[in-house]
């Protein structure tokens, strides 16, 4: 099942969303939330754009690639210093695998938690490390401005 989800601001917005809800496979169900998006799903809105660019400009690596690339060697050493249980199940069941498999663990179908226990502050240092990973292999993102 493919989940949608549009963030509106706009009447030019809502009537994209409409339109595209208009051609959904029955049954469905749909969910509708009143108010701002809160912090951390801009956070992962941007983030998972990043991933889709950054894997489009380097053309060899996949979303999941770039993912895994980002969870391991930006988001790992932050919470290793910052979360003490991270870094003992991590130290415990991962540090010492071969770096593929470490790679490969950190997307589905085990999708090694990182980035979901980050706070809103350290999702905003993962996403500026992120982007300055990539900048340095010359894959440089344009974005919109989420208010990190």
């Amino acid at each position: 099942m493919k989940t949608e989800s549009w963030n509106i601001r706009s009447h030019s917005d809502m009537q994209t969303a409409l339109a595209q809800i208009g051609q959904a496979q029955i049954p469905c169900t749909l969910t509708l939330n009143t108010g701002e998006e809160k912090r951390r799903d801009r956070q992962n809105r941007f983030a998972f754009e990043a991933y889709k660019q950054i894997a489009q400009i380097l053309a060899d690596r996949s979303v999941d690639d770039v993912r895994a690339e980002c969870k391991l060697h930006c988001g790992v050493p932050m919470l290793r210093v910052e979360n003490d249980a991270f870094r003992e199940k991590y130290d415990q069941h991962v540090r010492g695998l071969p770096y593929e498999t470490k790679l490969a663990i950190m997307v589905e179908p085990f999708d090694f938690p990182v980035t979901r226990l980050m706070s809103v502050k350290q999702m905003a240092r993962y996403i500026t490390a992120m982007l300055a990973h990539f900048d340095a292999q010359g894959a440089s993102v344009m974005l919109p401005d989420y208010d990190l």
